[in-house]
């Protein structure tokens, strides 16, 4: 009886050593060559740009000058409603079968915003690629515009409002800009309240009209063939072959001082100056400096002292909870460059003046090659580290193709960090910290000083 129970037990485990023996003996598996970025430009002026990573799954984004700073005085808020209306009903696909085709797939699908351009992503297996696209392209291509489908996005446009309004940091990056620029880069993110439920088909078209043309677009992919992805922009996306659209230029004014006083404990507060432009030469200068004064911690519930210039000031005038961290904006022909602080409401005084003598120092020579040295490791590190992450590496990959239809490679950026000096930095500070001054304050702000206080 044992034996009978034992045999099948022997077989098993002979079939096992017998596995683990042609395992041992199989080839190696085959390396798979690593290749750079691909750019092309097609016969309508669209900007395709690929990366291979041999990955399982294809990333693709549609990047669209099409952003707030493109909107007027009559259709603020209409990259928010298109936004929001990437899934309602093409000429082609109803929303439940766009939603739901794309589903099938095994694929996702989202839309996004930026200041400078409307970003359509989808994520899709690799031989799925063609049809999830071509969902995409419908969206781009062939909206319909339903009113009563367009009405819908009303309430989701009340409600992301709604959210924004209890996200103290978020409206104040919106309270500086507006303050900081004139038209253009001053337009929100989101719309006006006053403009909720007035976005018709007939704007939003127009808009898409204006915006949504091949020479304003980049089709950006990883983990995809660059010829097929090629072929699917000449044969998916049939939009118009114009002009990108004109946006004005950024007109950065400053001198504002906006405050908005709202109940509570808590008090934010931000001072900016104009930094640097994505093609400015200082743009790698000033995330270095950014770096040197602190942009957060590096050590998961560690200090956030060690490497914070600002907090390590800030910490010797106030024994109260605080933070602050260097504030660095970038866009095509503009930047914001500056200090964005939080603390107790009695103690900003404290805060905010500590915060700006420590910016003030640098532009004195106030500074360490040492402490340059760490804050261009940091830099290198965030740029090849962002490599390691495809949503990162998308993004960037479609920034530089759809403004430059080049690509500078993280190993090239690395490079030109390593070439900083400290002179370059102390130079680049006095630049920015001499700028014309904007500030911001949100919260209890019976006790923090006014612009003209801290310069």
């Amino acid at each position: 009886m044992a034996s009978r129970l034992l045999r099948p037990l022997s077989r098993r485990l002979q079939s096992t050593q017998a596995a683990v023996k042609e395992a041992h003996t199989a080839p190696p598996p085959v390396a798979l060559p690593k290749e750079g970025a691909k750019i092309s430009k097609l016969s309508n002026g669209m900007v395709v740009a690929s990366l291979e990573n041999n990955s399982p799954v294809s990333r693709v984004a549609l990047y669209v000058k099409a952003g707030s700073r493109y909107e007027n005085p009559h259709n603020l808020g209409t990259s928010h409603a298109l936004r929001l209306a990437a899934t309602l009903s093409t000429k082609e696909f109803s929303a439940f079968r766009l939603t739901r085709g794309v589903e099938v797939l095994g694929g996702s699908l989202e839309a996004s915003a930026t200041r400078e351009h409307l970003v359509y992503k989808v994520d899709c297996l690799r031989d799925q690629m063609q049809p999830t696209l071509g969902y995409l392209a419908s969206i781009v291509s062939a909206p319909a515009f339903k009113p009563w489908e367009v009405s819908s996005i009303a309430e989701k446009m009340a409600v992301e409002l709604a959210v924004t309004e209890n996200q103290p940091a978020v409206l104040l990056s919106e309270m500086i800009h507006a303050s900081a620029y004139r038209d253009g880069l001053a337009n929100s993110l989101n719309a006006p309240e006053a403009m909720v439920g007035k976005h018709t088909p007939g704007m939003m078209s127009e808009y898409m009209q204006q915006c949504f043309s091949s020479q304003g677009m980049a089709l950006v992919g990883l983990g995809t063939d660059h010829d097929s992805l090629v072929q699917l922009g000449e044969d998916l996306f049939s939009v118009s072959s114009g002009p990108a659209a004109t946006k004005a230029p950024a007109n950065y004014v400053g001198g504002a001082d906006t405050r908005r006083h709202t109940p509570g404990p808590i008090s934010y507060a931000a001072i900016v100056t104009e930094g640097s432009s994505l093609n400015s030469t200082d743009l790698l200068s000033l995330g270095v400096l950014q770096r040197l004064l602190g942009c957060g911690p590096y050590i998961k519930y560690g200090s956030d002292t060690a490497s914070s210039r600002l907090n390590r000031g800030v910490a010797q005038a106030t024994q109260t909870p605080f933070s602050t961290t260097c504030f660095n904006a970038n866009y095509t022909d503009s930047g914001l460059f500056g200090l964005f602080a939080v603390g107790q409401a009695d103690q900003m005084a404290k805060v905010m003046k500590a915060a700006v003598s420590q910016y003030g120092a640098i532009t004195k020579g106030d500074v360490k090659d040492a402490d340059v040295q760490r804050a261009k490791s940091q830099l290198k590190a965030a740029v090849l580290m962002s490599a390691e992450d495809t949503g990162s590496l998308l993004e960037d990959l479609a920034l530089q193709a759809v403004e430059t239809a080049a690509y500078v490679s993280p190993d090239q950026v690395a490079a030109q960090v390593d070439a900083i000096t400290t002179d370059q930095i102390v130079k680049v500070a006095k630049r920015v910290f001499n700028g014309k001054p904007t500030m911001a304050a949100l919260g209890d702000l019976s006790n923090t000083p006014h612009l003209d206080q801290l310069v």
